[in-house]
């Protein structure tokens, strides 16, 4: 075995063991992470030292709670506007290799960040672990369905790396295999009838188009085999999981994520989500700054214990949750609960109400047969539905379901349709079901 495959595995292992650790094991031993990782930020960072400089720390290496409390919380226009300063000048040598990752773009603001060797192995690892919660047979193939640069239609691009290190598994590995989005689902379709037993990795928005393009076949529907889909980049709904079963036999596994702050939490066999706390301290935060309550909706805000080369330390990461009760799955990580997605999926009215965006229009489609759609805010009181479908403009009722959207907001709109010929996807593929397009 390498050095590196070894120090990989150690990773690993040491994940495994954290997910069971008692709360007061786990907060001495992470809680003095989180203190080496604000010295090291406030020594080589011209943005944290002066952040950080009130911090106080007690005898065993942790942060003083109130000291935490009162530094200020990053923004992503932090990031992109003072990346220069908040990148660390000197990084340790056994962090590994330094690479700058760009995110997409599709929160409407791109940034950059340095991303080190050790904080990739952290991922993996977690992602690894989350491969291990719900058994994944690793002869199964790998189907990647995403906004990418690689894998055209029809064949795709096959992927030189094993998606299962060897040091994990017994036997063979199934091969892993791009297919570049967006593409018409009919293909995507065609294309994983080709792939034998698999799982397949998409964006619950592309899943739902499949379920429902499945649906609309005949007995021109091929045979698939996808043991599980896991998901990625947007928020999962019900609905989501219920197409997905109907429709491919099989579960949705959901990984919430980002490029600039790693992997925060993953699906556990119980449907519920545990944070990586591991090597991300999580905070829910009203918007004036102080702690939610356990179940209390607010500011997802993350500081990554593992990434010493951009240190994202109290980083607000645009979305909305809230922290839950302890799961009965046995797993001692945090419980989160995602439910808005992005503040951008949160409409804002004009009486000062904040409702979140996902309608849910599937719910509508013995008289809207579309087969994907966005509902965008476009002024406070002005909705502008945007679908395609396959089925002609009279199948359509949409003044009935202006009704619908009036009645789940609560208060009457302006309802407006804009069908195309396909939608338009981000750069990876995703596809926000609901999106506020005004400050």
């Amino acid at each position: 075995m390498t050095d590196g495959n070894a120090l990989a595995l150690k990773m690993y292992r040491s994940v495994r063991a954290a997910e069971t650790l008692d709360p007061q094991a786990f907060d001495r031993h992470f809680g003095r992470q989180r203190g080496l990782l604000t010295r090291h930020a406030a020594a080589t960072s011209p943005f944290h030292a002066e952040r950080l400089k009130h911090l106080g720390y007690l005898d065993d290496g942790r942060i003083d709670p109130e000291s935490w409390l009162d530094t200020s919380v990053m923004s992503r226009l932090d990031l992109r506007d003072h990346f220069e300063t908040i990148k660390s000048s000197s990084v340790p040598e056994h962090h590994g290799q330094i690479t700058l990752s760009r995110t997409s773009g599709t929160s409407g603001m791109p940034v950059e960040i340095n991303v080190t060797g050790l904080e990739l192995m952290m991922k993996a690892a977690f992602i690894l672990r989350f491969y291990a919660w719900h058994h994944v047979d690793p002869q199964r193939n790998y189907v990647f369905i995403t906004g990418d640069a690689i894998g055209p239609y029809p064949e795709g691009q096959r992927l030189d790396a094993e998606w299962m290190p060897h040091y994990l598994r017994e036997g063979s590995c199934g091969y892993s295999i791009r297919l570049r989005h967006p593409i018409e689902p009919e293909k995507q379709i065609e294309f994983l009838s080709r792939q034998g037993a698999c799982y397949m990795g998409t964006q619950p928005s592309n899943a739902l188009s499949l379920a429902i393009t499945l649906e609309e076949m005949d007995e021109s529907r091929p045979e698939l085999d996808v043991g599980a889909l896991f998901s990625v980049g947007e928020l999962v709904g019900d609905h989501h999981r219920s197409a997905v079963r109907r429709q491919f036999g099989c579960e949705i596994l959901d990984v919430y994520s980002g490029r600039e702050t790693g992997v925060l939490a993953c699906q556990c066999p119980a449907g519920r989500h545990h944070v990586n706390a591991d090597g991300i301290h999580l905070e829910i935060l009203r918007d004036d700054g102080s702690p939610a309550e356990p179940g209390e909706d607010g500011r997802i805000v993350i500081t990554s214990l593992s990434n010493w080369a951009t240190p994202l330390i109290r980083y607000d990461t645009g979305d909305i949750g809230n922290l839950g009760e302890p799961c009965s799955c046995g797993l001692k990580l945090p419980v989160l609960t995602l439910t808005t997605g992005r503040n951008r999926h949160l409409f804002h009215f004009s009486d000062g109400t904040r409702v979140t965006g996902f309608v849910g229009l599937e719910k509508f489609r013995a008289f809207f047969p579309a087969l994907q759609w966005q509902v965008a805010q476009i002024a406070p009181e002005k909705l502008e539905i945007r679908y395609a479908s396959r089925h002609p403009a009279e199948a359509h009722d949409h003044a009935r379901v202006a009704r619908e959207i009036c009645d789940y907001f609560g208060r009457d709109l302006d309802v407006a349709f804009v069908r195309l010929e396909a939608m338009p996807h981000g750069q990876t593929g995703k596809l926000p079901e609901a999106i506020r397009e005004y400050d």
